[in-house]
């Protein structure tokens, strides 16, 4: 290990004196004491590369992200060759030929080499936080059913509705046709009406001068609603109270919600090791 690092430390002053026709600068130099494994580097483009998530992580966590890779490597993971195997599927998943990825990734500032480099990365990191993190948090029964018992979510009332829309005439005045759809609402009778195709609301969908549709019975029709062109008639066809969500429902995200700050304390303790174990050169 030794013998590696003096050798890459040698390097050094040609890579410096070399800066003006550099393209790009080595910023870290990253150095496990695994045998035979190379050093890992993060160049100045790299560390102001957001990620193919959309994400931009500060230059510990991209040492952390090599530091996973390279823990991947001593697990007989490679970042490179996964990322080959897994290329092809990429772009036929997302219907692409290579030229329309190279695109999406030119604009995304990424070459066709980096991004299999970063979604080998990626890919490697899933594999051993995996196995190494992830696997060693538990949220037990118990704690879900606690949760959801002092969190409970309700599910909204839904209410099935139906609209129409009766024209004003010069037949009758606005006074008697009020006064005809008020005794069309009691008793469905005197009139025909166009309803239309009724439709399912959540409570909150539905506005607040309509509020008053909550505490109608199925069946029945509201008081006609004066517009600049005619009355709006609401009828009231069916409805759902609001219901607590069932524990099965949410067990998958509350089991989450309580392994999230475990890992993220996991987590920390990991690359906090791997760190530990590391040598990191900073240019």
């Amino acid at each position: 290990m030794k013998k590696h690092f003096m050798m890459v430390l040698c390097m050094l002053p040609s890579l410096l004196h070399a800066e003006r026709f550099a393209v790009d600068r080595i910023k870290v130099i990253i150095h496990t004491d695994t045998p035979g494994k190379p050093s890992k580097i993060i160049t100045e483009s790299e560390e102001r590369q957001i990620g193919l998530d959309g994400k931009q992580k500060n230059l510990r966590e991209k040492i952390n992200d090599r530091l996973i890779e390279m823990e991947g490597e001593r697990f007989g993971i490679n970042a490179r060759e996964v990322a080959e195997e897994n290329w092809e599927k990429n772009k036929k998943d997302r219907n692409m030929s290579e030229q329309q990825m190279h695109e999406l990734l030119a604009a995304a500032g990424y070459t066709i080499e980096e991004a299999k480099e970063e979604l080998g990365r990626m890919f490697v990191s899933n594999q051993v936080l995996g196995f190494r993190v992830y696997s060693q948090i538990f949220a037990s029964k118990r704690d879900v059913q606690k949760y959801y018992n002092e969190h409970p979510e309700y599910r909204q009332a839904e209410y099935f509705i139906a609209h129409a829309l009766v024209p004003y005439s010069q037949a009758v005045s606005k006074d008697e046709l009020f006064q005809q759809l008020q005794a069309y609402r009691k008793t469905g009778l005197g009139m025909r009406i166009a309803w239309g195709e009724p439709c399912w609301f959540l409570e909150d969908e539905i506005a607040a001068d309509k509020k008053f549709i909550c505490s109608m019975e199925p069946g029945t029709i509201a008081e006609p609603i004066a517009t600049y062109n005619g009355f709006e008639m609401i009828k009231l066809i069916d409805k759902r109270p609001a219901m607590l969500v069932p524990l099965q429902e949410r067990y998958n995200t509350i089991e989450y919600e309580l392994k999230m700050p475990k890992l993220q304390l996991e987590l920390d303790r990991y690359t906090n090791d791997l760190l530990s174990k590391a040598t990191i050169v900073y240019l």
